[in-house]
């Protein structure tokens, strides 16, 4: 019992391994922030493996979210920014979007290639758990604060373009 318990313990770690070696590999072409109006096939595919709440096929994410904090809807808006969010980051390959995986373990893999896109992600995945799940009201001072770490993750990205 104790030996195939060892090999189904390796085979999880294995798997497990593989999945975080596979999110540093990068996709064929790097995608900007972009202003479309819809997603392309790509973005619409990425777009499945996004939770059930952030998943707007209809829109640009980046665009609506603009529109929602022009009129101050903070609340709905910080489910479209999160999902821009981490469209943009797997879509130049600094995470790997998968069904079930948790914004911790999203933030962590961004970590392993971007510092600095980790803490932007964690600030926008703690303002979405607060206001989606604890119901509480994001200020207009606060969202101001993820939108310009947004514009600054965007920047990163695009200068740095997907890393190797």
């Amino acid at each position: 019992i104790a030996f195939v318990m060892a090999v189904v313990g390796a085979i999880i770690y294995g798997i497990s391994r593989a999945e975080l070696r596979l999110s540093a590999v990068p996709p064929k072409q790097p995608v900007s922030s972009g202003d479309s109006k819809l997603p392309d096939k790509a973005t619409l595919e990425r777009i499945k493996h996004l939770p059930p709440e952030l998943r707007r096929t209809d829109v640009n994410l980046r665009t609506e979210c603009e529109r929602l904090m022009s009129e101050s809807q903070y609340d709905q808006a910080i489910i479209l920014l999160l999902g821009h969010q981490l469209l943009l980051l797997d879509q130049n390959g600094l995470l790997r979007l998968g069904r079930g995986k948790t914004n911790g373990r999203y933030v962590r893999e961004t970590r392993m290639n971007d510092e600095a896109c980790a803490t932007w992600l964690r600030g926008t995945a703690d303002a979405f758990e607060q206001s989606y799940f604890g119901r509480h009201t994001i200020s207009s001072d606060v969202f101001d604060l993820l939108w310009q770490n947004n514009q600054q993750m965007e920047q990163v990205v695009q200068e740095h373009g997907v890393k190797p």
